[in-house]
């Protein structure tokens, strides 16, 4: 694996692996991670890729932020991506980075060419009210504890 580079654009410490000329491959980690938790796979990834990890604001070695909140991490990452002149490109986000990768692709849609969300949930905004009845068997013990999921239309 080659390591281009390491540097810091819009408070992240970034990280590039593998030919620059490859189709860009952007790793984003979960909370309380760093661009590191992806190095097992960086040498697999990086012989067909140029890789790009960062460290979220707060995490690994870059500063802390101001703010946290997912669209403005999705917009600094959009930012980071057009001074780099890379687009479209792959995201692949973990945990809570699937919530920022996903926010990305719905802000700038031109950036992101594919996602691959590994164990991401949607956020708490996304859940839609439920009819009362709806709820109210799904609070009942027996269907709780049957282990089964429940899929609404």
């Amino acid at each position: 694996m080659s390591e281009h580079r390491t540097e810091f654009s819009h408070g992240m410490h970034v990280v590039h692996d593998g030919p620059r000329q490859a189709p860009p491959l952007l790793l984003i980690h979960g909370s309380g991670a760093a661009g590191t938790y992806w190095n097992p796979v960086v040498p697999a990834l990086a012989r067909h890729h140029h890789v790009l990890r960062i460290d979220l604001p707060g995490c690994g070695q870059s500063p802390p932020a101001t703010s946290y909140d997912v669209p403005v991490q999705a917009g600094r990452v959009a930012a980071l991506l057009d001074d780099l002149g890379l687009r479209p490109v792959t995201v692949a986000g973990h945990s809570s980075g699937g919530c920022l990768a996903t926010a990305l692709a719905e802000q700038r849609p031109d950036l992101v060419r594919s996602l691959a969300l590994i164990s991401s949930g949607p956020s708490l905004d996304a859940l839609l009210p439920q009819p009362l009845l709806f709820r109210a068997l799904l609070a009942h013990p027996s269907v709780r504890s049957s282990g089964r999921r429940v899929r609404t239309p």
